[in-house]
């Protein structure tokens, strides 16, 4: 190979490399809560950084004052919390132990500060969800199961 080959090669690879590395800065990571924390814990989570959570809304965090857009919860994994500010349309479906998708980046309280919040729209269709009556008129015998 010339000379001129290598360099060539050399410079492609390079421009790859680059692109490669600030797409993945402008991309957001998704990590489930118990993710995040070992990812703050290792160093590895820098501030500022654009994550994706997922997790369920404690019951009991759910904190808005009536007629206003800020939103302040609490996102659970199986092991950790995430506390999580919104400011901006909440989802409809969006309930407390409803699973929940957070992006945004962590200030400096390790507050995840979002920028989009979505939330899981139960199904209609599942038994869980049938209210009594509506379960006795379809012939369904039996109490929800436990998940």
């Amino acid at each position: 190979m010339s000379s001129r080959g290598i360099i060539g090669l050399l410079l492609f690879v390079g421009a790859f490399y680059l692109m490669l590395n600030s797409m993945m800065d402008g991309g957001a990571y998704f990590l489930t809560v118990d993710e995040v924390q070992a990812a703050q814990n290792e160093g590895k989570l820098k501030p500022g950084r654009k994550v994706r959570i997922k997790g369920l809304v404690a019951h009991g965090t759910y904190q808005n004052e009536k007629g206003s857009s800020e939103h302040r919860f609490v996102v659970e994994g199986e092991i950790n919390k995430v506390p999580v500010y919104f400011k901006g349309a909440i989802p409809d479906v969006f309930k407390e132990g409803g699973e929940v998708v957070a992006t945004g980046s962590f200030n400096k309280d390790n507050t995840l500060v979002a920028t989009e919040v979505t939330a899981k729209c139960p199904s209609k269709y599942e038994q869980d969800n049938i209210s009594p009556e509506t379960r006795k008129r379809m012939g369904i015998d039996g109490q929800p199961t436990m998940r």
